[in-house]
């Protein structure tokens, strides 16, 4: 029996069935009620909501010591602020999702702290024993920023997502049957990395084999982020009023210093140029072949040529490069976007 064909026909059986499921009455318990509003413990300064990607991964081995250790997040973990004490280091440490950061502490989120933003970091479900379906991380993604939306001085947040943490993000802002009515808690979006067009079939049946992401075990992106299942998420409309940034990388394999990472580059490069993850058409929403379309609504993009995330290559969105200068994702879009100055990302 060919094993591997069996394997990619039940993948597609999965995608077909895991994300056409109808969503339970549990998600429509979300109102507006639990969504509060802006209150009096605004000191002033701009929030910043990052949220993270994928964390599923089922052996964390295969990603050699980077992950070693990691047990992904869960919800119940909240929504929590980095904070930094006198000297510049990180309190609360353990609060920090690593792989926004180098291995010196540095990266966007430490920029963005001292350039006078708060800064927190949401939580949704994604670990080894399994990674929740879209909407239910994106319920728990809302009650999570109605949390802090009141400590910024107009009552709107900023998220800047990671990879699976845009689509979480856009499925909470776009999503009307599931958040009606939308909070209005929410001013930018930047997405970095993340897969906006889906995946092809050919990369899902290696991430489902080697990355652990296999739907049918409880990692429900697996069926989730296909192209097909994308396109229904891209034909709503944007959410009113919230300004979209979409960031994607070209990378060169320069950029991926171990096998394993430059396999998956190599790899995906059949299909497009990519970060080593994600094609940089997919995370910019743009035309991935001659029938297609680019996502509407997308007030600006911008292509780097930097990696998915610091334990995949170097020269990532979040972390310094390895000149020791700032990521072009943040020079040429977050910085001047959020503070000043010339914005490339249009």
């Amino acid at each position: 029996m060919n094993y591997s064909k069996l394997f990619i026909s039940l993948l597609y059986f999965c995608a077909s069935v895991c994300a056409t499921t109808s969503y339970s009455s549990s998600y429509n318990e979300y109102s507006e009620d639990t969504v509060g509003s802006p209150d009096s413990r605004a000191n002033g300064n701009q929030v910043i909501v990052f949220v993270h990607g994928f964390r599923g991964f089922a052996n964390p081995s295969q990603l050699e010591e980077d992950i070693a250790g990691s047990e992904g997040f869960n919800c119940e973990m909240g929504i929590q602020q980095l904070r930094l004490d006198d000297t510049g280091a990180i309190i609360d440490k353990e609060i920090l999702q690593p792989y926004m950061i180098d291995e010196d502490d540095k990266g966007m989120p430490i920029w963005l702290v001292e350039s006078g933003f708060d800064v927190w970091f949401a939580h949704y479900t994604s670990n080894p024993a399994g990674t929740l379906p879209l909407a239910e991380n994106a319920a728990c993604l809302a009650q999570q920023i109605a949390e802090v939306s009141g400590y910024d001085a107009e009552g709107k947040v900023t998220i800047i997502a990671a990879s699976l943490g845009g689509l979480v993000s856009r499925y909470y802002l776009e999503n009307e049957a599931l958040f009606h009515p939308y909070a209005d808690n929410v001013e930018k979006i930047f997405t970095l990395g993340s897969p906006h067009k889906g995946l092809p079939i050919g990369a899902l049946v290696y991430l489902a084999e080697g990355l652990g992401m296999d739907c049918s075990v409880g990692q429900s992106p697996g069926c989730e982020i296909t192209r097909k299942n994308m396109r229904r998420l891209n034909r709503k409309k944007r959410a009113l009023g919230v300004d979209y940034y979409f960031i994607g990388g070209e990378a060169p394999k320069s950029n991926f210093e171990k096998k394993l990472n430059q396999w998956i580059y190599s790899a995906l490069r059949l299909w497009g140029k990519n970060d080593g993850l994600v094609l940089s058409r997919s995370a910019r929403g743009m035309r991935s072949h001659f029938f297609d379309r680019k996502i509407r609504g997308v007030t600006g993009r911008l292509l780097t040529d930097e990696s998915h995330a610091p334990n995949i290559g170097n020269n990532s969105y979040t972390a310094p490069r390895t000149n020791g200068a700032q990521s072009k994702a943040y020079l040429l879009c977050v910085k001047p976007v959020l503070i000043g100055g010339d914005i490339k990302c249009v």
